[in-house]
């Protein structure tokens, strides 16, 4: 099953704040690649800037402080968050890379990252919130 049929299938919650209602599955976007193309920077490059614009459309529209974004090439995970900490200045900030073992054998290498991936969930929870100042955002829509 392709991965954009699994991302159609997950389920959508909605978080009511006022009148507005924000699906939990436009806090993040990914980009996949197979571990073949792993090689191909410029395709990886290409796949980076599409995140990019993946998450500037949640963090414009939804007026979101934050927007998690996540890169995997093969087996390998990048966590990125992009900001915008004034207007019309958007920073990509990359969290960090997780390993996915390639066997159960070494699935003990990924419980021994629990303590990273429970980074990429504080900065989760901390940062993919709606702006306290969206007045930033709409003047970088201008």
């Amino acid at each position: 099953m392709a991965l954009t049929e699994l991302i159609k299938k997950l389920p959508r919650v909605s978080l009511t704040e006022g009148s507005n209602e924000i699906e939990l599955c436009s806090h993040f976007v990914l980009e996949a690649k197979t571990a073949c193309r792993e090689s191909n920077i410029y395709l990886i490059c290409r796949d980076l800037l599409q995140v990019v614009m993946f998450c500037k459309d949640p963090l414009d529209s939804q007026k979101m402080a934050g927007v998690l974004g996540l890169q995997i090439v093969g087996r390998t995970i990048t966590f990125y968050v992009l900001v915008l900490p004034l207007s019309g200045l958007y920073i990509m900030y990359e969290i960090t890379k997780v390993q996915i073992p390639d066997s159960l054998h070494d699935l003990s290498k990924l419980v021994m990252d629990i303590s990273i991936l429970l980074i990429v969930l504080d900065a989760f929870d901390r940062v993919c919130i709606l702006s306290t100042d969206p007045s930033i955002i709409n003047s970088s829509l201008d």
